[in-house]
């Protein structure tokens, strides 16, 4: 991530073998942080509160009540970006070709059935944008060129940000990059419906409420 995206902000994270080591670094700090585990055996923990103090109070009361789970698994503290804007923008090539970008905004709240706050492309806004936008520069570095000039046909790849509403850094979020190739799905596979959501993307210069899966998802 910091070689191939370097005007993305990292966010710091503290590895941790000893829920001791940890309980000391939270009596101190002045960030907030969100508890992973380093395998699916202990649970990730987000304070729901702003205030780094009670946060950090949070965290040591789920270390000290799984005390021997942590210690066995590892975890880390990663930090917690509070408030922040999630955008991702998409490039669509076709043999290498860049055809069209379009800036994202995902409806992840509300979705399907209302089931889940992580419901991902239920319902998105595309906004088509123009290659030589700036955002293109921070979330299309140039080895993405480079990957998509060896798939054949279509091969997208989008990029989720989240700007930190405090310091205004845009910073990389867990799925970044995603790397949906679809180059397994040649343009004869497509139906009429699938070619008309395609062209749609790609060439109407207007808002696009899309409430159904579109070109990658249409292909698998």
């Amino acid at each position: 991530m910091r070689e191939h995206y370097p005007r993305l902000h990292v966010p710091d994270v503290k590895p941790f073998k000893d829920v001791l080591e940890a309980l000391e670094f939270l009596k101190s700090t002045e960030q907030l942080w969100v508890l992973k585990g380093q395998d699916d055996s202990v649970k990730t923990f987000v304070p729901d509160v702003d205030d780094p103090k009670l946060a950090a109070r949070q965290i040591i009361e789920t270390l000290k009540e799984n005390e021997a789970a942590y210690n066995s698994a590892g975890f880390i503290l990663e930090q917690l970006i509070n408030a922040a804007v999630e955008i991702t923008p998409e490039k669509i090539y076709y043999d290498g070709v860049p055809l069209a970008v379009v800036l994202e905004f995902e409806n992840k709240p509300f979705g399907s059935g209302n089931i889940s706050i992580q419901t991902g492309c239920s319902q998105n806004l595309l906004f088509p944008i123009e290659m030589g936008d700036k955002i293109n520069a921070i979330a299309f570095p140039p080895i993405v060129d480079e990957m998509a000039k060896q798939h054949k046909g279509l091969f997208y790849w989008d990029a989720s940000l989240l700007i930190d509403k405090r310091t205004g850094k845009y910073i990389s979020a867990n799925s970044v990059p995603t790397g949906l190739a679809i180059t397994h799905c040649s343009p004869s596979s497509l139906n009429v419906r699938q070619w008309i959501i395609i062209f749609r993307l790609l060439f109407e210069k207007r808002t696009r409420s899309n409430s159904e899966p579109w070109l990658v998802r249409c292909c698998s």
